[in-house]
């Protein structure tokens, strides 16, 4: 018996699949409309709760605000809309009695010096208000310079630089003056831009009552932790300027709001600095969540696509159907089936997202009765059938007829880890049982409040609960095992961490650093695997064809689940399934006594609950038969049912 994993067998096959010219045309269509210029638009912006936070925000007094997001949420378009600025130029926007001052893209900019950049950005406000309000131009005039210069004095006079005395003799007043705001220039550019700004907001724009700072697109600078964390901190030094300028014969100080749009990670590295965390603990945190609706989504798609396709065989066979209109239906059934797992499992990534419809779209191996194949006079060959089996295997092999798990491999692309294999296990460590049981801690404690760092769970306090479960089990496991979901991303960092291990630092893992003191929760991807668990086998069919197990390489049950279904084998798949939860169950029967002796019954239970994973395994393979009607499978599944329940009612009362 050697140990194997069926991709050892098939892989070679499997990498030479046939795809013909008209799969690469129909894929090409379909990639161009989803990702091409007709699809940058369709970013769904509307955001109620983000809209009302922001009006909150603005209706306030000035204040630090974040905006975070998961990446390719929308932030930027969003912010783009909601304050009507579309590149980095400053915007005077005088019905709304605001300037808008977005610092766009920072991190692409080569060799950027936070200091410059800060200093260029203010002078590029004061320079418009200058364009905007022609009074301004008084300021180099003899009476302007008198203004500026005793407005200085009262407000940074310890800023103006001493001249030297026989230089000063020299000098009129007005050149004494005119000097000495020439070096402050030189020697404090930032301060004495602000201080120009301040001048023009309190003597020349009395209609102003905001100003607005947008940062935005700072995850460019995250591999450079100290250069970020600097640019932001001239920023907070802008607004604490700022923040509390009165206009002139005016009571009301004019109103700054500084707005850092962010994604969750650098939300985190930014806590490492003791000045910004300091803003973060008391400033408004506003989350953008993104939707994609799928009516319009497929629309845009039949708009899109010059060849017209049916989606329905039976439909194809008899005349040709638009593919806008098959597209309309095909848009519903999503909606209804499939829109909320992809959303979920992409975390709302609108890129991601998109990529994952696309691999559905133009799949030609599992959307087995209606590839987007294209007969010569660009009518559908066949129709497209969505199910279960259908759109999951495409999600998780794309075209390949093997399922891979690319969650180790370095540099994997996002849209081949969609779905990890939850009983992950080495030719030395089966992970499987305690991959399962950790996401079932984490979910038992999952509050939607910790998608927004609100809630948490510090990994401590997990390590120390399982471990004084399973004592015999070394520590090291459980840290295998949380690294692990965190490359998958079923665990993530709360936003309320910081980046980077934190207190007493775990081995690295993986290439996962993490410390004690690190706050985790279980992501939507995750909540969504544990539910497609109990829904059907397509999950525990993946599974299978990627974990080690001693069996002799050609026996029919090491064969894939694309072979045995071709082969009309499906009875010895699932068999194949319910000898793989057999051993599951042995496997968490040996843990659950371990419990036991160890007086951790309670323990266990509160923690993982009564029934066993095996059951929940179970149930989603009982429906499979069941939508399957393999008949001659249905005494095997029970009988395995009443084995499990048996053996695990001499411990646990149901």
């Amino acid at each position: 018996m050697s140990v194997n994993k069926i991709n050892l067998m098939y892989q070679a096959e499997y990498d030479k699949e046939k795809t013909t010219v008209e799969d690469i045309q129909g894929m090409q269509e379909v990639r161009y409309v989803l990702k091409g210029d007709t699809g940058k638009k369709f970013k769904k912006l509307h955001d109620p709760d983000a809209q009302l936070n922001f009006q909150r925000l603005l209706d306030g007094k000035s204040a630090v605000g974040f905006f975070v997001g998961f990446k390719n949420t929308g932030k930027s378009d969003y912010l783009k809309c909601l304050f009507d600025f579309f590149t980095n130029a400053v915007q005077l926007q005088r019905e709304k009695k605001r300037v808008i001052l977005p610092v766009l893209n920072v991190g692409t900019e080569e060799d950027i010096v936070p200091y410059e950049k800060v200093v260029n950005s203010i002078k590029g406000v004061c320079d418009k208000l200058s364009e905007e309000y022609p009074e301004t131009k008084e300021l180099y005039a003899e009476a302007g310079v008198g203004k500026f210069y005793q407005y200085i004095i009262e407000t940074k006079g310890s800023l103006l630089p001493e001249l030297d005395f026989e230089e000063e003799c020299t000098m009129s007043e007005l050149q004494r003056r005119r000097t000495r705001i020439s070096r402050l220039q030189k020697e404090h550019a930032l301060s004495y831009q602000l201080l120009k700004l301040k001048f023009y907001l309190s003597n020349y724009c009395s209609d102003i009552k905001k100003i607005v700072i947008i940062i935005d697109n700072l995850h460019q600078l995250r591999y450079d932790n100290e250069k970020m964390q600097e640019f932001i901190r001239y920023y907070l030094e802008v607004f604490e300027c700022l923040e509390n300028e009165k206009l002139s014969n005016s009571i009301n100080p004019i109103r700054t709001y500084l707005i850092i749009s962010v994604r969750p990670m650098i939300y985190r590295q930014l806590k490492n600095d003791d000045k910004i965390n300091s803003y973060i603990s008391s400033s408004s945190l506003i989350w953008k969540n993104n939707k994609i609706d799928t009516d319009q989504l497929f629309e845009k798609i039949g708009r899109g696509l010059k060849t017209p396709i049916s989606v329905d065989a039976d439909v194809a066979k008899q005349y040709d159907t638009s593919y806008k209109e098959s597209l309309y239906y095909l848009g519903i059934k999503f909606k209804y089936k499939y829109s909320s797992m992809i959303e979920q499992l992409c975390f709302f990534d609108y890129d991601l997202m998109i990529e994952a419809y696309y691999r559905i779209l133009s799949n030609i191996t599992w959307v087995k009765e209606g590839n987007f194949r294209y007969s010569s006079n660009g009518i559908a060959q066949k129709g497209v059938s969505y199910t279960n089996i259908t759109c999951i295997r495409a999600l998780a092999c794309g075209n390949n007829k093997l399922y891979r798990n690319h969650i180790m491999n370095e540099n994997a692309r996002s849209i081949d880890c969609l779905i990890p294999n939850l009983l992950y296990n080495t030719e030395s460590q089966n992970y499987g049982v305690f991959i399962l049981y950790t996401m079932k801690f984490f979910l038992r404690r999952f509050s939607e409040n910790m998608e927004y760092g609100d809630d948490y769970i510090v990994l401590k306090d997990y390590v120390q609960c399982i471990t004084s479960i399973f004592s015999s089990v070394s520590e090291k496991v459980f840290i295998e095992t949380i690294a692990y979901l965190f490359k998958a991303e079923v665990l993530r960092k709360s936003v309320a961490d910081i980046e980077g291990p934190s207190g007493e630092r775990y081995d690295s893992i993986y290439g996962v650093e993490l410390g004690t003191e690190n706050k985790m929760y279980i992501t939507s991807r995750g909540r969504r695997l544990f539910d497609m668990l109990k829904e059907d086998s397509v999950l525990l069919e993946i599974c299978r064809e990627d974990i080690y197990r001693e069996i002799p390489i050609f026996e029919d049950n090491m064969k894939s689940s694309y072979d045995l279904m071709m082969e009309g084998k499906q009875n010895i798949l699932f068999l194949d399934l319910l000898d793989i939860i057999k051993k599951i169950f042995e496997e968490e029967r040996e843990y659950f006594e371990l419990a036991c002796r160890n007086k951790k019954k309670d323990t266990f239970i509160a923690n993982f609950g009564k029934r066993p994973m095996a059951l929940t395994l179970l149930e989603g393979v009982s429906k499979s038969v069941q939508y399957s009607g393999c008949c001659n499978v249905v005494a095997n599944l029970e009988k395995t049912k009443k084995y499990i329940t048996d053996r695990w009612n001499e411990f646990m009362v149901y």
